[in-house]
C-alpha cells in the first residue's frame, strides 16, 4: 500500500496450526526481528518491483519451504520474452511478424549448468528464477532456422539484481537458414495396434520450420514413401485424406508437386491388426521423404516407427520405445504420455507433471508433438505440460 515515505509491504498471514515457524525475506535479504510475525512492514527506497518470500517450517518436517511473490497485483516472470519470425528482417517485432511455437529457450547458470528449458507458447517464454547471473539461449537446431540479429543473438548474458527483479522483452527474431529442410515433422501418434482392431498411419510431413510457425516453405517437388511390415492389412484411406499415387502391397507412394502447398497432415492410412497377432508383436512403419534437391538436414528424411501389439490397456499410461536397451545405449528414447478424463464433466485445464530419470540428459530433451496445444517447461529433471482451455470431454 502507498505510504508517506514510499510503499509499505504488509501481510495479514496468520499462524497455521501445522506451521511451527516462518521467516521473512525481501529481495533475498533476511528481515531480522520479523520471525513468526504475521504483520510485516517494509519501506523500500524506490518504486521498483520487490520480491517478498516466506520460509515456512511445519511440525512434521524440518525442511523450510519457500513461498515467494513479486510485490504488486501481478506476478512478473523474472525472465521473459518472445520468439518471432522476422519476416522483414529488420531485427524488430512488428504486428505482422508471426509468433513462433515450441522453440526451446534454455537458461544456464554462471557455471554453464542447465537450469531450465521453456518452450515458446504463442511466441512467449518465461523463467521464474532467483537473483543471479544467467545465460539465455534459444535453441533452433531442430527448427532449421537461425537468429540473424546481433542482439540478443543466439544467446545473451543477463543479471537479476535486488530491486531489479525482471528482465523482460528479451526477444529473439528468427529467420530461415539457407537451403531446404523437408522431412517427417511428427511420427504417427495416438493409435494402438490391437488384434482385429483398426489403427492409423498418420505422420506429418513437410517443411520442418512449419511446425514452429516459420515460413520457410520451399517450392520443391519430391516423393514420400511409406512401407508397413508386420501382421497388419491395409483397409483404405481415411476420410478427407490424400490418396497415394501408387500402392503395391503395403508400400505407398505419394508424388508431391510442391511442398509449400502440400497438406502436412493429409496422410492417413487405415490398417487392421491381424487377429493372429500376439501381444508384443511389432508392426514397423518406415517413412521416407525425398525432395528433388539436396536437404540441409537429411537425418529427418527417413524415420522408423513401431507399433507394439497390445491387448486392453489403461488409457492413463506412459509408453516408451525402445522398451529394452543394452548397457551403454546412447541413441534416442521416445516417450508418449497418454491421459483421459474419467470425470463427469469436461476438464477445462489439464496439467501433467513427470520426472525424468537421472540417467537422462535434460539438455537433450526434445518436444515431438502433442494432441492439444500445450505449454511445456523443464526445470532440472521435472517436466510440466500445461493444457489450458483443453475442454477434454
Amino acid at each position: 500500500t502507498p505510504a508517506d515515505d514510499g510503499f509499505r509491504i504488509w501481510t495479514g498471514e496468520s499462524m497455521e496450526t501445522a506451521r511451527t515457524s516462518f521467516k521473512w525475506y525481501i529481495d533475498g535479504k533476511y528481515l531480522d526481528g520479523y520471525d513468526n510475525k504475521n504483520e510485516l512492514y517494509y519501506f523500500p527506497e524506490d518504486n521498483l518491483d520487490h520480491q517478498v518470500c516466506m520460509d515456512e517450517t511445519f511440525c512434521d518436517d524440518d525442511t523450510a519451504y519457500r513461498v515467494c511473490k513479486v510485490f504488486g497485483d501481478t506476478i512478473i516472470p523474472p525472465v521473459s520474452g518472445k520468439i518471432y519470425f522476422d519476416e522483414d528482417n529488420n531485427c524488430g517485432y512488428d504486428q505482422t511478424d508471426k509468433r513462433m511455437n515450441h522453440i526451446p529457450v534454455r537458461l544456464y547458470d554462471v557455471a554453464g549448468k542447465l537450469v531450465a528449458t521453456s518452450y515458446s507458447h504463442n511466441g512467449d517464454y518465461a523463467f521464474h528464477v532467483d537473483n543471479g547471473q544467467y545465460k539465455v539461449e534459444v535453441d533452433l537446431e531442430g527448427a532449421s532456422m537461425a537468429v540473424a540479429c546481433p542482439y540478443p543473438g543466439k544467446d545473451t548474458l543477463i543479471e537479476l539484481k535486488p530491486g531489479q527483479l525482471s528482465v523482460q522483452n528479451l526477444d529473439f527474431p528468427v529467420v530461415c537458414k539457407p537451403g531446404y529442410d523437408i522431412g517427417v515433422i511428427q511420427r504417427p501418434s495416438r493409435w494402438f495396434a490391437m488384434p482385429g482392431q483398426t489403427f492409423y498411419v498418420n505422420p506429418r510431413i513437410g517443411a520442418i520450420s512449419g511446425i514452429f510457425g516459420g515460413k520457410c516453405n520451399p517450392d520443391l517437388k519430391g516423393t514420400i514413401k511409406i512401407s508397413v511390415q508386420g501382421k497388419a492389412q491395409f483397409t483404405g484411406v481415411d476420410i478427407n485424406a490424400l490418396t497415394p499415387d501408387s500402392i503395391q502391397g503395403n508400400e505407398f507412394v505419394y508424388l508431391v508437386d510442391n511442398f509449400s502447398s502440400f497438406k502436412q497432415d493429409g496422410i492417413s492410412l487405415k490398417f487392421v491388426t491381424d487377429t493372429l497377432a500376439t501381444i508384443g508383436d511389432t508392426i514397423s512403419v518406415r517413412i521416407s521423404v525425398s525432395p528433388d534437391k539436396d536437404d540441409i538436414k537429411p537425418e529427418n528424411n527417413d524415420v522408423l516407427h513401431r507399433y507394439i501389439v497390445r491387448a486392453s490397456y489403461d488409457p492413463n499410461m506412459k509408453e516408451v520405445y525402445p522398451i529394452d536397451v543394452e548397457p551403454g545405449y546412447s541413441d534416442w528414447i521416445t516417450y508418449t504420455v497418454h491421459f483421459q478424463n474419467t470425470g463427469n464433466a469436461p476438464a477445462f485445464k489439464v496439467r501433467i507433471t513427470d520426472t525424468l530419470d537421472e540417467k537422462l540428459d535434460p539438455g537433450s530433451f526434445e518436444l515431438l508433438g502433442f494432441s492439444h496445444t500445450a505449454q511445456v517447461g523443464l526445470r532440472g529433471q521435472a517436466l510440466v505440460c500445461h493444457f489450458p482451455d483443453i475442454h477434454l470431454p
